[in-house]
Protein backbone atom coordinates (compact mmCIF):
# COMPACT_ATOMS: atom_id res chain seq x y z
CA UNK A 1 0.00 0.00 0.00
CA UNK A 2 1.56 2.96 -1.26
CA UNK A 3 2.63 5.51 1.72
CA UNK A 4 0.95 8.89 2.59
CA UNK A 5 3.67 9.98 4.19
CA UNK A 6 4.94 13.30 2.94
CA UNK A 7 8.36 14.01 1.71
CA UNK A 8 10.10 17.27 2.40
CA UNK A 9 9.52 18.93 -0.72
CA UNK A 10 5.84 17.83 -0.54
CA UNK A 11 5.60 19.50 3.00
CA UNK A 12 7.27 22.31 1.71
CA UNK A 13 4.66 22.77 -1.14
CA UNK A 14 1.91 21.95 1.84
CA UNK A 15 3.26 24.80 3.73
CA UNK A 16 3.53 27.06 1.40
CA UNK A 17 -0.31 26.31 0.55
CA UNK A 18 -1.25 26.86 3.50
CA UNK A 19 0.33 30.35 3.95
CA UNK A 20 -1.23 31.21 0.95
CA UNK A 21 -5.18 30.59 2.27
CA UNK A 22 -4.11 32.34 5.28
CA UNK A 23 -2.86 35.56 3.30
CA UNK A 24 -5.95 35.16 0.86
CA UNK A 25 -8.64 34.88 3.13
CA UNK A 26 -8.21 38.72 4.99
CA UNK A 27 -9.01 39.73 0.93
CA UNK A 28 -12.11 37.72 0.14
CA UNK A 29 -14.98 39.16 -0.51
CA UNK A 30 -18.09 38.56 1.79
CA UNK A 31 -19.64 36.03 -0.31
CA UNK A 32 -16.06 34.36 -1.00
CA UNK A 33 -15.47 34.14 2.54
CA UNK A 34 -19.28 32.50 3.48
CA UNK A 35 -18.65 29.89 0.43
CA UNK A 36 -15.13 29.18 2.63
CA UNK A 37 -16.90 28.73 5.68
CA UNK A 38 -19.88 26.55 4.52
CA UNK A 39 -16.99 23.96 3.06
CA UNK A 40 -14.61 23.95 5.88
CA UNK A 41 -16.30 25.64 9.09
CA UNK A 42 -15.45 23.13 12.03
CA UNK A 43 -16.39 25.14 15.18
CA UNK A 44 -16.89 28.85 16.20
CA UNK A 45 -15.33 29.60 19.92
CA UNK A 46 -15.62 33.14 21.25
CA UNK A 47 -13.35 34.06 24.45
CA UNK A 48 -15.57 36.90 25.65
CA UNK A 49 -13.29 39.32 23.23
CA UNK A 50 -12.81 37.84 19.94
CA UNK A 51 -14.75 34.91 17.79
CA UNK A 52 -12.21 32.17 16.33
CA UNK A 53 -13.37 30.47 13.53
CA UNK A 54 -12.11 27.13 13.37
CA UNK A 55 -11.73 25.99 9.59
CA UNK A 56 -10.85 22.09 9.42
CA UNK A 57 -10.02 20.51 5.91
CA UNK A 58 -11.59 16.94 6.40
CA UNK A 59 -14.95 16.32 6.26
CA UNK A 60 -15.20 13.75 9.19
CA UNK A 61 -16.12 14.83 12.64
CA UNK A 62 -13.38 12.99 14.41
CA UNK A 63 -11.55 15.83 16.06
CA UNK A 64 -12.26 15.82 20.04
CA UNK A 65 -13.38 19.16 20.95
CA UNK A 66 -13.67 19.89 24.83
CA UNK A 67 -14.16 23.07 26.45
CA UNK A 68 -11.75 26.11 26.29
CA UNK A 69 -11.11 28.92 28.67
CA UNK A 70 -9.20 31.30 26.89
CA UNK A 71 -6.52 29.95 28.64
CA UNK A 72 -3.13 28.82 27.85
CA UNK A 73 -2.30 25.25 29.11
CA UNK A 74 1.25 24.06 29.64
CA UNK A 75 2.62 21.47 27.33
CA UNK A 76 5.35 19.29 26.85
CA UNK A 77 6.49 20.64 23.76
CA UNK A 78 9.63 23.25 24.30
CA UNK A 79 10.17 23.87 20.62
CA UNK A 80 6.83 25.82 20.07
CA UNK A 81 3.92 27.64 21.75
CA UNK A 82 0.76 26.19 20.57
CA UNK A 83 -2.35 27.49 20.35
CA UNK A 84 -4.78 27.33 23.34
CA UNK A 85 -7.23 26.70 21.11
CA UNK A 86 -5.60 23.93 19.29
CA UNK A 87 -5.10 22.61 22.47
CA UNK A 88 -8.79 22.14 23.28
CA UNK A 89 -9.59 20.73 20.23
CA UNK A 90 -6.63 18.07 20.72
CA UNK A 91 -8.43 16.85 23.91
CA UNK A 92 -7.24 15.61 27.31
CA UNK A 93 -3.05 15.27 27.87
CA UNK A 94 -4.15 11.52 27.66
CA UNK A 95 -5.83 11.59 24.37
CA UNK A 96 -2.96 13.39 23.20
CA UNK A 97 -0.30 10.71 23.99
CA UNK A 98 -2.16 7.44 23.58
CA UNK A 99 -0.49 5.61 20.75
CA UNK A 100 -2.71 5.39 17.42
CA UNK A 101 -5.55 2.81 16.94
CA UNK A 102 -7.26 1.91 13.76
CA UNK A 103 -10.27 1.15 15.53
CA UNK A 104 -10.64 4.88 17.32
CA UNK A 105 -8.33 7.23 15.22
CA UNK A 106 -8.04 10.94 16.48
CA UNK A 107 -6.06 13.42 14.87
CA UNK A 108 -2.89 14.59 16.41
CA UNK A 109 -1.16 17.87 16.15
CA UNK A 110 1.81 17.27 13.52
CA UNK A 111 3.23 20.75 12.03
CA UNK A 112 2.80 24.12 13.47
CA UNK A 113 2.92 26.59 10.83
CA UNK A 114 1.87 29.74 12.37
CA UNK A 115 -0.43 30.90 15.05
CA UNK A 116 -2.85 30.14 12.93
CA UNK A 117 -2.39 27.64 10.71
CA UNK A 118 -1.51 23.77 11.64
CA UNK A 119 -1.09 20.63 9.93
CA UNK A 120 -3.30 17.73 11.87
CA UNK A 121 -2.70 13.58 10.75
CA UNK A 122 -4.13 10.33 11.91
CA UNK A 123 -4.04 6.87 11.12
CA UNK A 124 -6.90 5.16 8.46
CA UNK A 125 -5.92 2.39 7.33
CA UNK A 126 -2.59 1.54 8.22
CA UNK A 127 -2.06 5.01 5.97
CA UNK A 128 -0.76 8.37 7.26
CA UNK A 129 -3.08 10.89 6.47
CA UNK A 130 -2.95 15.12 6.55
CA UNK A 131 -5.56 18.02 6.84
CA UNK A 132 -4.55 21.34 7.41
CA UNK A 133 -6.31 23.17 9.98
CA UNK A 134 -6.82 27.14 10.45
CA UNK A 135 -7.78 29.68 12.92
CA UNK A 136 -9.42 32.89 11.50
CA UNK A 137 -9.91 35.52 15.02
CA UNK A 138 -11.99 38.78 15.15
CA UNK A 139 -12.97 41.37 17.37
CA UNK A 140 -16.54 40.70 18.08
CA UNK A 141 -18.78 43.55 17.95
CA UNK A 142 -19.15 45.15 21.71
CA UNK A 143 -21.80 45.12 23.50
CA UNK A 144 -21.80 48.84 23.81
CA UNK A 145 -22.44 49.24 20.32
CA UNK A 146 -25.36 47.07 20.25
CA UNK A 147 -26.24 49.70 23.70
CA UNK A 148 -26.24 52.80 21.99
CA UNK A 149 -28.47 51.41 19.46
CA UNK A 150 -31.15 50.51 21.84
CA UNK A 151 -31.08 53.98 23.34
CA UNK A 152 -31.19 55.48 19.81
CA UNK A 153 -33.91 53.55 18.80
CA UNK A 154 -35.83 53.95 22.71
CA UNK A 155 -35.68 57.82 22.14
CA UNK A 156 -36.65 57.29 18.43
CA UNK A 157 -38.98 54.60 17.72
CA UNK A 158 -40.65 56.48 14.75
CA UNK A 159 -38.15 57.88 11.82
CA UNK A 160 -40.64 60.59 10.99
CA UNK A 161 -39.16 61.85 14.80
CA UNK A 162 -35.68 62.80 13.08
CA UNK A 163 -35.27 66.02 11.32
CA UNK A 164 -31.34 65.69 10.34
CA UNK A 165 -30.33 62.80 7.61
CA UNK A 166 -27.09 62.25 9.76
CA UNK A 167 -30.13 60.65 12.56
CA UNK A 168 -31.68 59.39 9.51
CA UNK A 169 -28.95 57.34 8.85
CA UNK A 170 -28.21 55.80 12.48
CA UNK A 171 -31.91 55.36 12.56
CA UNK A 172 -31.40 52.84 9.57
CA UNK A 173 -28.15 51.66 10.10
CA UNK A 174 -29.14 50.31 13.49
CA UNK A 175 -32.22 48.94 12.09
CA UNK A 176 -30.17 47.14 9.48
CA UNK A 177 -27.56 45.92 12.41
CA UNK A 178 -24.92 47.59 10.24
CA UNK A 179 -21.37 48.52 11.23
CA UNK A 180 -20.72 51.98 9.99
CA UNK A 181 -17.41 51.12 7.68
CA UNK A 182 -19.97 48.15 6.29
CA UNK A 183 -22.00 51.41 5.18
CA UNK A 184 -18.66 53.35 3.76
CA UNK A 185 -17.37 50.50 2.19
CA UNK A 186 -21.09 49.88 0.20
CA UNK A 187 -21.27 53.39 -0.49
CA UNK A 188 -17.48 53.33 -1.59
CA UNK A 189 -16.78 56.51 0.47
CA UNK A 190 -14.03 56.15 3.57
CA UNK A 191 -15.22 54.70 6.95
CA UNK A 192 -14.14 58.88 8.44
CA UNK A 193 -16.14 60.15 5.55
CA UNK A 194 -18.98 58.22 6.83
CA UNK A 195 -18.65 59.05 10.28
CA UNK A 196 -19.06 62.51 9.21
CA UNK A 197 -22.17 61.75 7.67
CA UNK A 198 -23.64 60.75 11.10
CA UNK A 199 -22.64 63.95 12.86
CA UNK A 200 -25.88 66.20 12.68
CA UNK A 201 -23.48 69.42 12.09
CA UNK A 202 -23.00 67.51 8.59
CA UNK A 203 -24.81 69.54 5.97
CA UNK A 204 -24.47 68.37 2.34
CA UNK A 205 -24.97 64.81 1.40
CA UNK A 206 -23.44 64.01 -2.37
CA UNK A 207 -27.10 62.29 -3.93
CA UNK A 208 -24.49 59.36 -5.50
CA UNK A 209 -23.55 58.45 -2.55
CA UNK A 210 -27.10 58.64 -0.62
CA UNK A 211 -28.45 56.63 -3.64
CA UNK A 212 -25.94 53.84 -2.61
CA UNK A 213 -26.46 53.79 1.20
CA UNK A 214 -30.31 54.04 0.65
CA UNK A 215 -29.82 50.62 -1.17
CA UNK A 216 -28.23 49.40 0.91
CA UNK A 217 -30.59 50.14 3.96
CA UNK A 218 -33.17 49.26 1.82
CA UNK A 219 -35.50 52.60 1.70
CA UNK A 220 -35.93 55.00 -1.13
CA UNK A 221 -33.70 58.01 -0.85
CA UNK A 222 -36.33 60.29 0.14
CA UNK A 223 -36.51 59.18 3.30
CA UNK A 224 -32.86 60.09 4.29
CA UNK A 225 -32.86 63.64 3.54
CA UNK A 226 -33.57 66.48 5.74
CA UNK A 227 -35.01 69.75 4.65
CA UNK A 228 -32.83 70.99 3.39
CA UNK A 229 -31.30 67.73 1.18
CA UNK A 230 -34.69 67.20 -0.15
CA UNK A 231 -34.77 71.12 -1.67
CA UNK A 232 -31.20 70.51 -3.33
CA UNK A 233 -32.61 66.69 -3.81
CA UNK A 234 -35.84 68.41 -5.93
CA UNK A 235 -33.90 70.92 -7.79
CA UNK A 236 -32.78 74.44 -6.10
CA UNK A 237 -33.28 76.57 -9.12
CA UNK A 238 -36.95 76.31 -9.97
CA UNK A 239 -37.66 76.80 -6.60
CA UNK A 240 -35.79 79.97 -5.76
CA UNK A 241 -37.12 81.28 -9.04
CA UNK A 242 -40.72 80.54 -7.85
CA UNK A 243 -39.45 82.12 -4.37
CA UNK A 244 -37.86 85.24 -6.40
CA UNK A 245 -40.84 85.52 -8.76
CA UNK A 246 -43.81 85.35 -6.41
CA UNK A 247 -42.34 88.43 -4.79
CA UNK A 248 -42.13 90.20 -8.09
CA UNK A 249 -38.45 90.79 -7.81
CA UNK A 250 -35.75 90.60 -10.24
CA UNK A 251 -32.57 89.04 -9.87
CA UNK A 252 -30.80 92.34 -9.02
CA UNK A 253 -33.30 93.22 -6.50
CA UNK A 254 -33.48 89.74 -5.46
CA UNK A 255 -29.86 89.79 -4.37
CA UNK A 256 -29.72 92.82 -2.89
CA UNK A 257 -32.52 91.87 -0.32
CA UNK A 258 -30.48 88.82 0.49
CA UNK A 259 -27.09 90.75 -0.17
CA UNK A 260 -25.97 88.70 -2.78
CA UNK A 261 -24.73 89.62 -6.26
CA UNK A 262 -27.46 89.00 -9.12
CA UNK A 263 -25.19 87.25 -10.98
CA UNK A 264 -25.23 84.73 -7.52
CA UNK A 265 -28.64 84.29 -8.01
CA UNK A 266 -28.03 83.46 -11.72
CA UNK A 267 -25.92 80.91 -10.48
CA UNK A 268 -28.21 79.62 -7.70
CA UNK A 269 -31.13 79.53 -10.71
CA UNK A 270 -29.35 77.58 -13.26
CA UNK A 271 -28.04 74.97 -10.36
CA UNK A 272 -24.22 75.81 -11.55
CA UNK A 273 -23.47 76.99 -7.77
CA UNK A 274 -25.27 75.00 -4.70
CA UNK A 275 -27.07 77.19 -2.32
CA UNK A 276 -25.71 77.18 1.37
CA UNK A 277 -27.91 76.00 4.29
CA UNK A 278 -27.73 79.01 5.61
CA UNK A 279 -29.17 80.94 2.83
CA UNK A 280 -31.37 78.12 2.05
CA UNK A 281 -33.02 78.82 6.07
CA UNK A 282 -33.17 82.30 5.03
CA UNK A 283 -35.31 81.90 2.11
CA UNK A 284 -37.37 79.01 3.84
CA UNK A 285 -37.90 81.79 6.86
CA UNK A 286 -38.73 84.36 4.57
CA UNK A 287 -41.22 82.83 2.26
CA UNK A 288 -42.93 81.34 5.24
CA UNK A 289 -43.49 84.96 6.29
CA UNK A 290 -45.08 85.58 3.04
Amino acid sequence: MKSHIYSDQEFRKAKDLLKSFGQCFDTMGVEQKRMALRAFIRRIVWDGKNVHVVLFGDTESEIVYTDWTGEKPELNRADSEINPLITALLGSEQEKEAPFSRNTPKWRLFLKISDSLYVFSKQRNGRTIYSPLAIHSFLFLRPKKLTDAEKFNIQYPNPAMLTTTADKLRYYRYKKSLLQREVAEYAGINESTYIHYENPEHNYYPVDKLCRIAELLEVDITDLLDGYNRFLYDGQGWQIRKIRKSMGLTQYQFGKLYGVSAGAVKRWESEKVRVSKGMWERLIYRKRLN
